[in-house]
């Protein structure tokens, strides 16, 4: 199914007009947990569940060492993971310290094979099912076949977005 939109409605602040606009927000269709991301990883790999949770959390705890060193690591096809931040400026060079810093986070940068996916993956406009539902079941997607061929039309836009 790829992925799918929703046309969401509006106001940037940066606009001085504060004119309403329209823009496309992704959709989520759904969350794999780690136990089955596990599972699906054993049945293709030929190895028990129980090793490639191993494996992950083994990759996990080094990712954690090295990413507290400040050091960026690469998964090779995967690919590259980095720890930044935001930080507040200040006038004077002497204003700025790490007390400055307000938000930690992880930078991930997919690999190649990651980003030929995303150019490959399919885009649909989300179709609520109680659209579905009123309209006989012709959903109206965007890419013309009503939806995904099993009747599964997603849910719920992500409260987030």
């Amino acid at each position: 199914m790829g992925l799918q939109y929703a046309v969401k409605e509006r106001v940037f602040n940066f606009d001085e007009t504060k004119t309403k606009k329209y823009v496309a927000a992704p959709v989520s269709d759904g969350v794999i947990d780690f136990s089955k991301l596990c599972k699906n990883v054993s049945l293709i790999c030929g190895t028990h569940r129980g090793q490639v949770k191993l494996v992950l959390d083994g990759l996990l705890d080094s990712l954690e060492g090295y990413m507290d060193e400040g050091k960026t690591v690469k998964l090779g096809e995967f690919g590259t993971l980095r720890p930044t931040f935001n930080a507040k400026s200040g006038i004077e060079a002497k204003d700025v310290d790490s007390s400055n810093i307000i938000v930690r986070k992880i930078v991930f940068t997919p690999g190649s094979q990651l980003k030929t996916m995303l150019d490959k993956m399919s885009i649909s406009k989300y179709v609520p099912l109680d659209v579905v539902a009123t309209n006989g079941g012709n959903g109206g997607s965007d890419s013309g076949d009503g939806g995904n061929s099993d009747g599964n039309h997603g849910e719920a836009p992500d409260p987030a977005a």
